[in-house]
């Protein structure tokens, strides 16, 4: 039992389930903006809508993580920037697959034509490349963007 309990508190430690509590209000910010959007404009804008809902989630994410998932102090604006660049880097290559998974959904698999017990295919796939987005962006964020470092 001692090598479960070790490999639990492992996987369980305090920035794992910080990550996914912000993760899930970045994820509430992001489907939010998207749901309304789309709902507004159509699923013919999701695309465009979708890019509105990364910039949203993107801001709180970075703010989120770097306060309280990886609390990083107030060290010096340089490194901030340094960190907010990679960061933003990061998201917008996890954003690059998620669009282009809706694309591919939406032009050769008719999404936005398909329901599933009423509900769009575009909101199926948004959640499966969501998921994948979300395990880019944590390895990004905790061995690129706010790894440890000397900052004496």
């Amino acid at each position: 039992m001692g090598r479960i309990q070790y490999f639990l508190k492992k996987i369980f430690n305090r920035e794992i389930i910080m990550y996914l509590v912000f993760g899930v209000l970045t994820t509430v910010v992001n489907y939010g903006v998207f749901i309304i959007g789309v709902n507004i404009s159509g699923t013919e804008k999701a695309l465009l809508v979708n890019l509105y809902a990364f910039i949203a989630a993107t801001l709180f994410a970075f703010i989120t993580n770097r306060l309280f998932v990886f609390q990083k102090q107030l060290v010096c604006v340089k490194i901030i920037i340094e960190e907010m660049i990679k960061f933003f880097a990061a998201r917008i290559f996890s954003l690059g697959i998620e669009q282009l998974g809706l694309l591919l959904a939406i032009k050769y698999l008719d999404a936005e034509k398909i329901d599933v017990c009423g509900i769009s295919t575009v909101y199926i796939w948004k959640v499966v490349l969501s998921f994948l987005a979300v395990l880019l962006n944590y390895f990004a964020s905790k061995y690129i963007v706010f790894r440890k470092r000397n900052e004496g």
